[in-house]
């Protein structure tokens, strides 16, 4: 693991008023939540990819624009992770970190990305062939685990030959093919 992803921490500013408007009537939360004025929360994400909408809260702005600093590369590291033709845009956390506090460590390479977005998999071992179940994909990849399996059923994703689906049981995908289809759909 390197230094960059040992000592990453995402942390993304949202502003008082959106934050009193998301979390000031939340019922699952059981301890108050004040926002003292000019005081910003802060958030760390346990996922490495979050939405355009988590970067849209985070930035202060829309989607569309948030979209143009994706494509014109401000924002480097994001995915269309979709099947059909709407979009299902993730960006790298860090990526969004690093915008906000450009002395913060700017993720360089696609393997620095890789390995944020799964640190236990960027280890390979010879005559050993990676793997690694769907919804481990799922939440690092920040949808649903129904999505990951049709990725797979599509082609996008390799199942581990073998590999039968039963309910209940997440299926094991190659992660050379995860890796691929990353590579594929980085966005500009």
């Amino acid at each position: 693991m390197n230094k960059l992803s040992k000592n990453l921490t995402a942390v993304l500013v949202v502003t008082s008023a959106m934050a009193v408007s998301s979390w000031g009537q939340s019922s699952n939360c059981n301890m108050p939540l004040t926002i003292h004025a000019g005081a910003l929360p802060q958030i760390t994400f346990r996922a490495p990819l979050v939405s355009v909408n988590v970067a849209c809260a985070a930035l202060e702005l829309d989607s569309r624009a948030v979209v143009r600093l994706i494509e014109s590369r401000a924002l480097p590291w994001a995915f269309d992770l979709a099947l059909e033709s709407r979009r299902e845009i993730r960006l790298l956390a860090a990526s969004l970190h690093h915008f906000q506090q450009p002395a913060a460590p700017r993720v360089g390479s696609f393997a620095e990305a890789i390995e944020i977005i799964f640190p236990t998999m960027t280890a390979a071992r010879v005559g050993v062939v990676s793997k690694i179940k769907a919804i481990q994909i799922a939440r690092r990849f920040s949808v649903k685990g129904d999505h990951v399996l049709r990725l797979g059923d599509a082609g996008w994703l390799s199942f581990v030959p073998g590999t039968k689906r039963h309910a209940g049981i997440s299926p094991e995908i190659l992660f050379s093919s995860v890796s691929g289809f990353l590579r594929r759909r980085r966005i500009a």
